[in-house]
C-alpha cells in the first residue's frame, strides 16, 4: 500500500494512505484529544439518530429523525488555515497539520464548554481535587452535583485538563436526570452522559445489537434504550462493551473492579477454570460458527479437548455471571460441540519451536504428564513419556467409566499429543536406577 508524507507540529510523519490524521498523530506520539473517537470504533461522521428512545418509562421523541450528528469536535486541528476533524480526515501528501494553535485551542474550549455546562465539573475547578476523598467537600458542593467514582481516572477530566477549562464555565446544576440501578451488571447515570455516542456505536458496530440508540433534541444527542424502558426488552447481551468505552461515569459496573482484581471479578468463568482457558473468547467464536478458532483457543491451554468436554465438572458455570439474568452459559457442552464439529483448521496456524536438542523424560501418561509432554514438545524439546500400564491415559483410562469417557475420545486426544512429536513407551516401569540413568 502506498505511503503518504506529511508534517504534524513540525514532525515529519510517514503513514499508509487512508489513515486519518488522528491515527497518524498517534503513530508519532502526538496527542490529539477526542471524546467521540475510540480505537475500537470506526470514525463518526454524520450519524443519524432514531425517531425516539426510552429513558425508563419516559419516551423521548427526536426533533428531526433525519438530522445527523457529526461528533464532539474536540479533535479539531488546523490545516491550511482551516479547522478540520482529525478523527475522520484522511492524510494527504504534503499536508501540514497544526494541533496547538490558538485558533485550535479556542475552538476546542468552545466545544468543551458545550459539554461541561451540563455535566458535573466541580472536580475541574477545585484546587483540592487531586487529594479529594470524595466524601467531604471543602467547596460545599451539593452531593448530587459532585464528581463521580471516576475522579482521578475520568477521561473527560483528563481531556479538560489538557484542553483547558473554559473561564466562563457556568455553575453546574443537576438536571434531575434518572439513574438506573435495577438491571444486572451495570448502572446507567444519565446525569453524567455527555452524548459522545461511544456506547451507541459500540453496541451497534462492535456487538451488532441495537439496544442503545439516540435522538437529537436542541441539537444535542440524547442517549437511551431503543425499543423499551429496559435493556432486557431491547435484546441487550449485557456484554459490558458500552461500559468499557464510556469516557465518563455514566455507565459503570455495579462492582467496580480495578487493577489485578478487575479480570477476576468481571470474567469469573476464566478465573474459575483450572486450566485458565479464555472461555469468553472461545464461546464467542462458537457463536460466530468458527469452531476451529474456538478449538484453537482451548488448545492453547489444554490438549485434552475431547476428554475434558466429557468429564469436566465445569466450575466455570458455577461462577458464570449470566446466571444473574437467567441461567449460566453451558460452557462445557459448548466445548463438546466444538470438539465434535472440529474442522482442524487450527492446525494450519499451530506453531512448534525449532528443535532445541534437549531431551525430556516424563514419568506417567496421565493427564498431567501428557499435558506437560505436549507443551514441552511444542517448545522444541524431544519428549519421551514412560507408562507402566499397557495403554496411555492414566486415570482418564482406568479411573473413569467408558460411558462417561468413550475410549475413542481419549484415543483422539492422545493421537493429537503424539502428533507434535511426543513418544510414549508403555509397559515401562521406571525405578530408582532408571532415574539415575536419566539424570546422567
Amino acid at each position: 500500500m502506498s505511503q503518504v508524507q506529511l508534517t504534524i507540529d513540525d514532525t515529519p510523519v510517514v503513514v499508509q494512505l487512508g489513515k486519518t490524521i488522528l491515527k497518524a498523530a498517534q503513530s508519532v506520539d502526538v496527542y490529539i484529544p477526542s471524546l467521540c473517537a475510540h480505537p475500537n470504533l470506526p470514525p463518526i461522521e454524520n450519524i443519524k439518530g432514531s425517531q425516539f428512545i426510552f429513558r425508563g418509562n419516559e419516551r423521548i421523541e427526536s426533533d428531526d429523525s433525519e438530522a445527523t450528528w457529526d461528533g464532539c469536535g474536540i479533535c479539531a486541528v488546523e490545516v491550511n488555515g482551516e479547522l478540520i476533524r482529525a478523527c475522520i480526515t484522511e492524510v494527504a501528501n504534503g499536508m501540514t497539520v497544526i494541533t496547538g494553535s490558538e485558533k485550535v485551542l479556542t475552538y476546542r474550549r468552545e466545544k468543551l464548554l458545550n459539554i461541561l455546562e451540563r455535566h458535573p465539573h466541580a472536580c475541574l475547578t477545585c484546587a483540592q481535587a487531586e487529594g479529594c476523598s470524595g466524601t467531604q467537600c471543602s467547596e460545599n458542593v451539593p452531593e448530587e452535583e459532585r464528581c463521580c467514582e471516576l475522579l482521578g481516572s475520568c477521561e473527560l477530566q483528563r481531556i479538560s485538563q489538557f484542553v483547558g477549562v473554559p473561564e466562563i464555565l457556568p455553575i453546574y446544576r443537576s438536571g434531575g436526570l434518572p439513574l438506573f440501578t435495577n438491571e444486572p451488571f451495570f448502572n446507567f447515570n444519565f446525569e453524567l452522559c455527555i452524548g459522545c455516542l461511544r456506547c451507541v456505536r459500540g453496541c451497534q458496530d462492535l456487538r451488532g445489537v441495537e439496544t442503545l440508540s439516540f435522538v437529537l433534541k436542541d441539537g444535542r444527542p440524547h442517549v437511551g434504550t431503543s425499543e423499551g424502558p429496559t435493556r432486557s426488552e431491547c435484546h441487550c447481551r449485557f456484554c459490558g462493551a458500552c461500559v468499557e468505552i464510556c469516557p465518563t461515569g455514566a455507565l459503570m459496573d455495579k462492582v467496580r473492579a480495578v487493577g489485578k482484581e478487575r479480570h477476576k471479578i468481571l470474567v469469573p468463568c476464566r478465573n474459575a477454570c483450572p486450566a485458565g482457558i479464555d472461555i469468553p473468547l472461545y464461546v464467542r467464536y462458537i457463536a460466530k460458527g468458527e469452531t476451529a478458532k474456538a478449538i484453537g483457543i482451548i488448545r492453547e491451554k489444554l490438549p485434552f479437548v475431547f476428554s475434558v468436554s466429557c468429564v469436566c465438572f465445569h466450575p466455570c458455570e458455577e461462577e458464570c455471571r449470566r446466571a444473574e439474568i437467567n441461567s449460566p452459559v453451558s460452557i462445557c457442552r459448548l466445548k463438546r460441540f466444538a470438539a465434535e464439529d472440529d474442522t482442524f483448521e487450527w492446525r494450519k496456524r499451530q506453531k512448534k519451536m525449532p528443535a532445541t536438542g534437549k531431551k525430556v523424560a516424563v514419568i506417567g501418561s496421565g493427564p498431567a504428564g501428557l499435558t506437560a509432554a505436549y507443551y514441552l514438545a511444542k517448545k522444541g524439546h524431544k519428549v519421551t513419556v514412560f507408562e507402566t500400564l499397557t495403554e496411555p491415559g492414566g486415570m482418564l483410562r482406568v479411573g473413569i467409566p467408558e460411558y462417561r469417557l468413550p475410549p475413542e475420545f481419549l484415543r483422539r486426544d492422545i493421537e493429537e499429543i503424539k502428533s507434535v512429536g511426543v513418544s510414549i513407551k508403555c509397559n515401562s516401569l521406571v525405578n530408582k536406577s532408571d532415574l539415575e540413568k536419566f539424570v546422567s
